[in-house]
């Protein structure tokens, strides 16, 4: 904890207003682009959807019975287990 105390024994000096900055007369630094590390995640698929791709929505079936209308869970040839 001493150490704490230390580092605030010393007084601090205000950061001048940015007026009073010396001027800057080097070239703007920028980033280099092809060093950049690649986001992690799903990558964004490059294909242009359109009418031809869009997929139509099929009627629920069954997978037991393949009957149209309802799932597995609403089926009446369902198997129960019995208590």
């Amino acid at each position: 904890m001493a150490s704490v105390f230390k580092v605030y024994e010393r007084e601090f000096s205000p950061i001048p207003d940015e007026n009073m900055w010396p001027p800057w007369y080097c070239a703007s630094l920028k980033p280099n682009s092809a060093m950049r590390r690649k986001a992690s995640g799903r990558p964004v698929s490059p294909w242009i959807r359109n009418e031809i791709d869009a997929i139509e929505c099929a009627e629920k079936r069954c997978g037991l019975c393949r009957g149209e209308g309802y799932t597995r869970r609403g089926s009446s040839n369902a198997p129960h287990s019995d208590p």
